[in-house]
């Protein structure tokens, strides 16, 4: 049986909760009643934030990218995929 716990607040942040479901599964993001992959969401902010500048060896400074830069990437893609 897969155990799920839904976390709160992906980094922290109000709004996007984390869901674990095991180490068999990807963790999944839910935001504005749409769900995500994590490891896709954090791969794209990585892309982003290596883009903008940021030092992938600087834990601190990704975390706070993405608390800054999560809800406006979510909001633009659930604006692409479905309009909303």
């Amino acid at each position: 049986k897969v155990r799920i716990s839904m976390l709160p607040n992906w980094y922290g942040i109000e709004g996007i909760k984390f869901e674990w479901r095991g180490a068999w599964s990807d963790p999944l993001l839910h935001y504005r009643g749409r769900t995500f992959y994590n490891w896709d969401i954090e791969d794209a902010l990585r892309e982003n934030y290596v883009e903008d500048g940021g030092n992938i060896d600087n834990d601190h400074e990704w975390r706070s990218y993405v608390v800054d830069n999560a809800v406006d990437y979510l909001d633009n893609l659930i604006f692409e995929m479905w309009g909303e």
